[in-house]
């Protein structure tokens, strides 16, 4: 209660209008490991609708299942406006982050804003995202331009023929130089987070998951092979 009397204090000494948004971990990571007492984030939701102020939830350290929940921000029953994420997606093998924006914050865009959806490949960021194609690449929703096409580099086949031939060459020539396939799959570490089948058995735990399927650790098969 203290510090959300200490939030809408900030805010209202800021000046609302100069405070852009909130941005909280789903639980307490970086600032001690502390956390959210009940009620603390509904709080927040409460105090940012009221002065129109956006709700950001970082769940860079806390998602992806950390907090017995995907996401930690589900243990307060709250929806932020934004949610943002990064290693988790990829267990820390790869640098990337992601974000997902609600359409509430789509409605609230300009008219004429343009979104660029690059994954909807995977889905898509914006709640408002759905799948388009180069012949119909756009629709406007809430006065908001979408493109929204799977497999851009298509749209210029022939150039992105060379620039995938420029990037996969060298990773083939240093296959046939380093011993193969498997050799390449134990020395380097985020290709190994990106096999999915290893001599017909399945090693991608989410796919196991989501069709219901046997699943085998690949280090443990990499050990046995």
């Amino acid at each position: 209660e203290m510090a959300l009397k200490h939030v809408r204090r900030v805010i209202e000494f800021e000046g609302p209008g100069n405070v852009a948004a909130i941005l909280m971990e789903g639980e307490s990571g970086s600032s001690g490991v502390i956390k959210h007492p009940p009620g603390y984030w509904k709080g927040l939701r409460e105090i940012a609708d009221e002065y129109g102020i956006l709700l950001i939830d970082d769940e860079v350290m806390s998602g992806f299942g950390r907090t017995g929940k995907w996401f930690a921000i589900e243990h307060h029953d709250v929806v932020p406006d934004i949610m943002v994420m990064a290693k988790g997606l990829t267990s820390g093998y790869l640098p990337l982050g992601g974000i997902i924006v609600s359409e509430e914050m789509v409605q609230n865009m300009p008219e004429g804003s343009v979104i660029v959806d690059v994954s909807i490949d995977q889905g898509g960021c914006f709640e408002t995202s759905r799948v388009t194609t180069h012949a119909n690449p756009t629709y406007k929703l809430h006065d908001v331009i979408h493109y929204c096409v799977p497999n851009i580099p298509s749209r210029s086949a022939r150039t992105a023929s060379y620039a995938l031939s420029n990037i996969f060459a060298p990773v083939i020539i240093e296959l046939g130089d380093g011993g193969g396939i498997d050799h390449y799959i134990r020395k380097i570490l985020s290709v190994r987070s990106g096999i999915y089948l290893y001599k017909g058995m399945l090693t991608n735990p989410f796919l196991a998951e989501e069709f219901g399927l046997p699943y085998k650790d690949l280090d443990l098969l990499l050990a046995a092979y």
